[in-house]
């Protein structure tokens, strides 16, 4: 059986509706986000700079309190900083009770204590609202999502000065040098 003229001309215009990509189809790219919280805050890491979960082991503390970092962690073998993420975002007081560490990567990985991890989250780029004009340029916040969780800059937060603190003249007691004749520094 043969088709008529009519019915191919039917056949071919839905054959090219078929083919053609939907109209609303969205070509934004689709962002991954691990979201946690922190004392009530829900805060979220692009996937790609979290390198992986852990419980909150034994953790060893640094002496002297040295800004946001609290202490150290083995994981594999190295020994890992850890900070409190509450403490880098506000200036508040580290605490140590946090269950998990969100392990971050980067040139060197450092974790982060936070209270629970929520969920895996995927959107649009699109969908990640901008921060707010007049936040500070050092502002780990990249952005919000349409849910209000605030999505964190790994990449500035272990740029944080908090993570990196200077040693303070207390540090050094008199006889015992300075901190540049200690580190080398001139």
């Amino acid at each position: 059986m043969t088709a008529s003229p009519a019915h191919l001309s039917v056949l071919q215009r839905r054959a090219a509706e078929l083919a053609r990509p939907l109209a609303d189809e969205d070509q934004t790219p689709v962002v991954d986000l691990v979201v946690v919280a922190v004392a009530g805050r829900r805060l979220a890491f692009r996937s790609g700079s979290v390198r992986q979960i852990l419980r909150n082991g034994p953790l060893c503390r640094l002496p002297q309190g040295c800004g946001a970092l609290i202490g150290l962690i083995a994981v594999q073998g190295s020994a890992v900083p850890v900070a409190d993420l509450h403490s880098l975002l506000e200036d508040a007081a580290p605490d140590a009770g946090r269950p998990l560490i969100v392990l971050l990567d980067g040139p060197a990985p450092v974790g982060v204590l936070v209270d629970e991890a929520l969920s895996v989250l995927s959107l649009r780029a699109r969908e990640i609202r901008p921060r707010p004009p007049g936040s500070p340029s050092d502002s780990a916040e990249h952005g919000v999502t349409p849910d209000g969780v605030v999505v964190l800059d790994a990449e500035t937060l272990l740029a944080n000065r908090r993570l990196h603190p200077q040693p303070t003249s207390d540090q050094f007691p008199a006889g015992r040098g300075t901190h540049s004749e200690i580190s080398g520094e001139r």
